[in-house]
């Protein structure tokens, strides 16, 4: 499948998903404010064609981004890659275009596309409401 980026917005075949409107939802999600987010995630889910693979794979991949962090599963790679330092996150963010750019079946995988979407959106997205907790809580303790 492939991708072209046309002003603002990812046209995969078919499917039109606004990089606002994502990008909307991790602001959101990543403020605190869950239900905003959740009702972001369902105008996407509305406005993408479920049938298509691609379209399937990228809204499950918002889905799990949305579950692990709205319960701050600490286990999940979500969590982990904020708890990162900075250069392991550039590392993590390598392994991802490799795996994105060399496909096994030489097909995009909507999953891996959204994830890179979040990664390339890292930079103008406020820092996660949570992780500024858990750091919080961490330096309390260590007192």
């Amino acid at each position: 499948m492939k991708i072209q980026i046309i002003k603002n917005c990812y046209l995969v075949v078919f499917m039109v998903i606004k990089k606002d409107m994502v990008k909307d939802f991790y602001k959101k999600l990543f403020n605190g404010k869950i239900s905003e987010a959740e009702s972001i995630l369902l105008n996407i889910e509305k406005s993408i064609k479920i049938e298509d693979n691609f379209e399937k794979e990228y809204l499950n991949a918002l889905r799990g981004i949305f579950y692990v962090y709205s319960n701050w599963d600490e286990d999940s790679f979500l969590v982990r890659f904020f708890e990162n330092e900075k250069r392991k996150r550039l590392d993590i963010i390598k392994i991802f275009k490799e795996i994105y750019k060399n496909p096994i079946n030489n097909e995009k995988d909507g999953f891996y596309e959204a994830w890179i979407d979040l990664l390339k959106m890292l930079p103008e997205l406020p820092t996660p409401h949570r992780l500024e907790k858990t750091q919080n809580l961490n330096v309390e303790q260590a007192v």
